[in-house]
């Protein structure tokens, strides 16, 4: 592994040069322009075995220090990027030595969390598997330019055909830019979008930004217009990098609006990019990746979709969870909460004020019971009451709450924080609460996954694709649960448990700690299967099953 800085630009650009694809969003001066701009620093981590390559470009930040020690994190810049690799199909050994390498290099600066764009025309996950999680987030749009450019035309939307064919005949003329003189124009214009929008302040990229994107990136940055009567009406910043071009910054003018003249400007810029050999233009997706009135008009334009990928990964897990811990006790003490429950890493997340509620009931106060209440401040959930039936708890306190009667009739929004899967069964039948789902911000659980009311899911756990989880059940510290599993109501899956794919585990079952389940095994209702233990066999109902292999222990 070797790691360059933006410095090394020659270097770095050689690194490019052995992978088998990569976009402007990889190159030195891309990154150089986020570092100027305070983004973070720039490192280019490179990974090299015989003839094979592995890339990986970040940014790291630092965040704020906690106990004395200080750390960073790391993420990508702004649009698609996400790690190269030499060959199209990489030996799982190369990628495995990839991964510990990186691990390794990133441990050293001790960075704590990593989220990274993917790039949605470059197969990147593959290189990724095992090391955090990788989310679908939504949909791009490209028009195929290996296609033949009628039928990359027909692909239109009838009605951009025509509002094209209309403003020709009317002589809007839309030109490549090819010297700039119009970027002043640009900015103004893109300004003016942004406003109109109401977009982030963090789309407003200053004038000094332009101008170094356009110093930075040279012929790789063109500006295209529309001109109307004279004044320009439109404009767009596309890339064009190793056969890919894109749609980088755009706007059109207030006055302009009636005439649509950004449907000129794409057909424009996909004629060019057939001139120049590109192999495809990349329109981008909707804001925040969403199916909204941008993704709409882009996909106007072509009927291929790309799903857009992020990268999330906790590398150290305690110290990450110790600093959203801490930021979210900050957020209650001031009245603030975060705006948003899936933001990664979660003590960046924006806050915003607090909405004034009763907050989450706590039902019981023993050790169990301490790891909730810590995982509901940590999710910035205000704590209305810890409540207990055993009056030898009452007046104790239990991470700054005073223990209290438990009332059946008291209604509210609450969860069940007693380990025992029979109690809490018992509780959750005979108690009228609003069961709350809580997942730990740095848990993982994929959005196919399906939680039932009640069930809490604690720090470091994983969750993947399409699995179902019943209603009151616990997945514990550094759980993992693999895909297509089913897990039925009050079980427990204790700390550092692993399920493997398609597992079905019965209603009230209990995983010991550190046990195992390898794929399509099924652990019987009621059953037990001990610490330790490694199921390689379906477990029956009521089982207590110890060992490697598990086998039933004889009573």
């Amino acid at each position: 592994m070797r790691v360059l800085n933006t410095t090394q630009a020659e270097e770095w650009i050689g690194v490019l040069g052995r992978t088998a694809q990569h976009d402007f969003y990889h190159r030195p001066a891309y990154h150089r322009l986020a570092e100027d701009r305070g983004e973070g620093t720039a490192h280019l981590f490179t990974y090299r075995d015989g003839d094979y390559t592995i890339a990986l470009p970040l940014l790291l930040r630092p965040v704020e220090a906690s106990g004395g020690e200080a750390w960073s994190d790391a993420t990508s810049v702004y649009g698609y990027a996400g790690p190269l690799a030499s060959h199209t199909g990489m030996p799982e050994s190369v990628v495995r030595d990839f991964q510990q390498a990186l691990k390794e290099a990133l441990v050293e600066r001790r960075v704590m969390a990593l989220f990274s764009r993917l790039h949605p025309l470059i197969p990147q996950t593959a290189m990724l598997a095992g090391l955090g999680d990788c989310r679908q987030e939504g949909e791009t749009v490209s028009i195929d330019l290996t296609l033949p450019p009628e039928a990359q035309r027909a692909q239109y939307r009838s009605s951009f055909r025509s509002r094209i064919n209309k403003l020709r005949r009317d002589g809007v003329v839309c030109q490549r830019d090819e010297d700039k003189r119009h970027l002043g124009d640009f900015v103004s214009m893109y300004h003016e979008t942004m406003r109109r929008v109401n977009a982030h302040s963090s789309y407003f990229f200053d004038a000094d930004y332009f101008a170094r994107l356009v110093s930075g990136l040279g012929p790789k940055l063109q500006l295209f217009v529309v001109a109307v009567d004279g004044r320009i009406a439109a404009g767009a910043l596309v890339t064009i990098c190793d056969g890919i071009v894109q749609y980088h910054l755009g706007g059109t003018g207030d006055d302009f609006l009636n005439l649509s003249p950004m449907a000129l400007l794409m057909d424009t810029v996909r004629l060019w990019a057939n001139d120049e050999g590109a192999r495809a233009f990349h329109l981008g997706g909707g804001v925040g990746s969403k199916e909204d009135s941008l993704f709409h008009f882009k996909a106007g334009f072509s009927d291929r979709r790309h799903t857009f990928p992020t990268w999330r990964w906790v590398i150290e897990p305690d110290a990450y969870r110790e600093l959203c811990d801490r930021n979210a006790r900050r957020n209650i003490a001031h009245g603030v909460r975060w705006a948003s429950t899936d933001y990664f890493p979660q003590y960046r997340c924006p806050t915003i004020p607090a909405v004034k509620q009763e907050g989450v009931v706590v039902i019981g106060a023993g050790g169990h019971a301490k790891v909730l209440i810590s995982t509901l401040i940590a999710c910035g959930s205000p704590i209305a009451a810890v409540c207990d039936d055993d009056d030898r708890e009452w007046g104790r306190d239990v991470q700054g709450t005073r223990v209290s009667r438990l009332e059946p009739d008291r209604g509210g929004r609450a969860v069940i924080g007693i380990g025992d899967n029979a109690r809490r069964m018992e509780i959750a039948r005979t108690m009228d609460f609003e069961w709350e789902i809580v997942v730990h911000p740095s848990a993982c659980v994929h959005a196919s996954a399906t939680l039932g009311p009640g069930t809490v899911v604690f720090a470091g756990a994983v969750v993947q694709p399409d699995v179902v989880i019943g209603e009151h059940v616990i997945v514990n510290t550094g759980a993992t649960i693999d895909h297509d599993c089913i897990v039925g109501d009050y079980a427990h899956i204790a700390p550092g448990v692993h399920l493997a794919g398609s597992v079905e585990v019965g209603e009230g079952a209990l995983l010991g700690i550190g046990s195992a389940v390898i794929p399509g095994v099924k652990i019987g209702r009621w059953s037990t299967l001990g610490a330790g233990g490694v199921a390689i066999r379906d477990i029956a109902d009521g089982i207590v099953a110890v060992g490697v292999p598990a086998k039933e222990l004889k009573r």
